[in-house]
């Protein structure tokens, strides 16, 4: 069997691909709190990294109890004589699974380079699956090793730190899962040997409330009338309250913000109703409120459980502050920067409050279409333009900046509308769309390099925009694209 080779997928946008990413974590955490069998497990882990990531190959090995040989649990895309060779050996071999597992730290090769320099006698040998770029990482519950995953990759691959969060998220998922599954067994074993079920699962019991007791995330549990039933310490150490504070207090009356509380009933009820819910089964980002009255923003994933008749509600919790004001200064600053290269004239926006106020709108809102609606845009401004005095290279200028941005709104969004407004000597010109956005990333170059074009981006339309009008104000997200265009009667570098 030699290795399976995929055929080339077309580049995925940021957006797909932390998409993909979720969905593969949700999907390897539905087998890996339901499965009661390690190779299932490790089969999830490994075909859900290979296929988001596009390697060629990989396995997943579990180390001995005596710590001296690792087991191939599951691998894929090696020949049968490699699969054969290395189905079990010792951890004294001279490959990056064995060093793994020796040394518990994770290992990333990011070129054929590289691994052959690490590893000159694979490449000498010509094992399969080892002459690229390749990542070894340990399963690992604190510093205790269970096994070894390795993804390998047929040529260069660079990792990013979101390839490496994904991957190391996705490990640490399923070493808990592998861990709990031994903890299972060896609960099972005891029953059997000693008959003796109930100081069993009393044991196990306690090692899960252990593992609870020790995550990093808070881990909180609430009833139907959402009290609380769980609230680790990392609860306790994040929002301020004692577990004997929080337990049986409404989770409205502890973390939940006065302004959405509300909202948090409404969705507790609309799920008791209906089984559905806008929040539950999938990471989302919230405000939430500490004990001493101080906000904080948490990444949250909220799981329903049903325990036959009723339900209760499990939410893992991760406080993201820092790191949402990370982002703001980045967003500043890339904002100056593209307003510094711009000369004052290109602004980025991130809130609907950074657009400029809207001047006073002389005419309607002119929808926009594929085939209607940005032949009368045009012609409404140059109406209103020549009305005001423009001369013809200003309205001309204008008009061709506006109907830019209305065909990009119709080619990247399908559609959107226009609406004129005047204030003074000054045209403002709104274009909206409510489309996926576009790459922020791709902006400076969509907007200075010449020749640039994407069409994931405004292309070549933002750099025509710049060099017509004196103003552009941008906002995009995944809500949709907003442009605005100002056009004074007088060129502003040509007055006195």
């Amino acid at each position: 069997m030699s290795h399976q080779h995929k055929p080339h997928k077309p580049p995925e946008t940021a957006r797909s691909g932390v998409k993909r990413r979720i969905e593969a974590l949700e999907r390897v955490a539905v087998v890996a709190s339901g499965s009661l069998n390690s190779r299932a497990i490790g089969t999830a882990l490994l075909d859900e990294a290979l296929g988001v990531l596009g390697g060629d190959s990989g396995a997943v090995a579990l180390l001995s109890d005596d710590r001296t040989t690792l087991t191939t649990l599951y691998c894929r895309g090696y020949s049968r004589e490699t699969e054969q060779r290395f189905a079990c050996y010792p951890i004294e071999t001279a490959l990056p699974t064995s060093d793994t597992a020796r040394t518990g730290d994770a290992l990333y090769v990011e070129t054929v380079s590289e691994c052959d320099t690490r590893y000159p006698h694979l490449a000498a040998s010509k094992v399969d699956g080892c002459r690229g770029a390749f990542a070894a990482l340990p399963l690992a519950i604190d510093d205790r090793v269970l096994g070894v995953v390795f993804l390998s990759f047929s040529a260069d691959r660079r990792f990013r730190h979101h390839d490496r969060a994904f991957i190391e998220t996705m490990v640490l998922i399923c070493a808990q899962a592998m861990d709990r599954l031994r903890l299972y067994e060896s609960a099972v074993r005891e029953v059997r040997e000693r008959r003796v079920a109930e100081s069993a699962l009393q044991r196990v019991q306690a090692r899960n409330n252990a593992m609870i007791a020790a995550t990093l995330d808070c881990i909180i549990t609430i009833d139907e009338q959402e009290r609380v039933v769980e609230w680790n310490p990392a609860a306790e150490q994040t929002f301020g309250y004692s577990r004997l504070d929080a337990l049986s207090a409404r989770l409205s009356e502890l973390i939940v913000p006065e302004n959405l509380g509300d909202v948090h009933l409404r969705g507790i009820s609309h799920f008791l109703s209906t089984g559905e819910g806008t929040v539950l089964n999938k990471r989302s980002e919230m405000p939430a409120v500490r004990a001493d009255g101080s906000m904080l923003w948490v990444e949250m994933a909220v799981v329903p459980i049903n325990l036959g008749g009723s339900y209760l509600f499990t939410a893992h919790l991760r406080d993201i502050t820092e790191e949402k004001r990370s982002l703001e200064r980045q967003r500043a600053f890339f904002r100056d920067v593209i307003l510094s290269a711009s000369d004052g004239r290109l602004t980025l926006c991130f809130a609907k409050s950074d657009l400029p106020p809207p001047a006073p709108a002389p005419g309607k809102t002119i929808q926009l279409t594929r085939t209607r609606g940005l032949h009368e845009l045009r012609h409404a401004v140059r109406d209103i333009a020549t009305g005001i005095g423009f001369a013809d290279e200003r309205w001309y200028d204008l008009t061709t900046a506006v109907s830019e941005a209305g065909m990009n709104a119709i080619l990247h969004a399908g559609g959107g509308r226009g609406r004129i407004g005047v204030r003074a000597n000054t045209i403002q010109v709104h274009v909206e769309d409510h489309g996926k956005g576009i790459d922020i990333q791709s902006l400076p170059r969509a907007a200075f390099q010449r020749g640039f074009s994407t069409a994931g981006t405004l292309g070549h339309g933002i750099k025509i925009m710049l060099q017509m009008v004196d103003r552009i104000w941008l906002l995009t997200g995944p809500d949709g694209t907003t442009v605005v265009l100002e056009q004074d009667l007088v060129r502003p570098d040509t007055e006195p």
